[in-house]
C-alpha cells in the first residue's frame, strides 16, 4: 500500500461492509461496517460484568457476538496492531482478555510459547469461571 487510506476508500458511502485485508498478514475477510466499535462496546460491557456476579445468558450472548466477529477483527489487522499478548496482559479490562481468549480458541495457530505461558499463568491467577472454561481448552 503506498497511499494514504480514508475511511472512504475502505468503505465507500452506502456500503455496510467490504472484504478488507489484514495490511500486516494478508488474511482477508468480511468486514462489517461497526465491527471494531461493536467489540470495544462489549469490552466495555464485559469488563464490568466479569467482576460482578453477572448473569450467565448476558456473558454467553456477548461470546456469540465477539466469536461471530472475529475473522473480521482478525482481516482489519487489530490482533496485530495489538497482539494477544498484549491483550492478555490487560488487568484492567477482563473484557480485552476476554476476548483474547476467545481469539486464540478460534485461531490456536497464533499461539507461541510466550502466549502459552501468559495463558499459564492466566490459570493459576484467575479464578473467574468463565476465564477458566475458556483457558481448559487453551492449556492443555
Amino acid at each position: 500500500m503506498n497511499k494514504v487510506s480514508t475511511p472512504e476508500d475502505i468503505l465507500p458511502d452506502g456500503d455496510d461492509h467490504t472484504v478488507a485485508t489484514n495490511p500486516f498478514t494478508g488474511f482477508q475477510g468480511k468486514a462489517r461496517k461497526g465491527t471494531v466499535a461493536a467489540t470495544l462496546n462489549n469490552i466495555a460491557l464485559l469488563d464490568g460484568l466479569l467482576q460482578e456476579d453477572a448473569g450467565q445468558d448476558q456473558i454467553a450472548e456477548i461470546k456469540r457476538a465477539i466469536t461471530e466477529l472475529l475473522p473480521s477483527l482478525k482481516a482489519t489487522g487489530i490482533f496485530d496492531l495489538f497482539t494477544p499478548g498484549e491483550w492478555i496482559c490487560s488487568q484492567n479490562h477482563p473484557g480485552r482478555v476476554y476476548v483474547a481468549l476467545l481469539y486464540l480458541q478460534h485461531y490456536p495457530e497464533e499461539i507461541s510459547e510466550e502466549i502459552a505461558h501468559q495463558l499459564r499463568e492466566l490459570q493459576r491467577k484467575v479464578q473467574n469461571p468463565y476465564f477458566q472454561t475458556e483457558l481448559q481448552g487453551l492449556c492443555k
